[in-house]
């Protein structure tokens, strides 16, 4: 048995080995919490575009909610079209250029009933 050190870091994109996700969709960084996810930012066109945000939406999310470091961080895939956006979308000044095919003409915030 290895013993890990306290003072370990890791690169989150050391342990995705396999590299970005290939298939089309719409691809968005997230949170999850006790079973609750949340759309923190997209959606983006590509896997890697998604995986490039992961760390500037967790520090804005650590500076909104004092609870948020203990949330789960990563990315996930909706098929495209989608008309969701990311509830950091703003603070992480993307536009809908960012998102390309994967993001409709009608965009419906995250949480809002249609």
């Amino acid at each position: 048995m290895t013993a890990i050190s306290a003072n370990a870091t890791y690169n989150d994109r050391d342990l995705n080995r396999e590299g970005p996700d290939p298939r089309p969709g719409a691809y968005y960084v997230s949170a999850t919490d006790a079973g609750r996810y949340i759309l923190l930012a997209g959606p983006f066109p590509t896997h890697a575009a998604a995986l490039a945000k992961v760390d500037a939406a967790r520090d804005i999310a650590h500076e909104l909610d004092r609870k948020a470091i203990w949330y789960g961080y990563g990315t996930c895939r909706m098929d495209a079209p989608s008309t969701r956006v990311g509830m950091f979308n703003d603070r992480l000044e993307l536009d809908r250029r960012d998102f390309g095919p994967a993001m409709t003409d009608e965009m419906t915030p995250v949480g809002t009933q249609r």
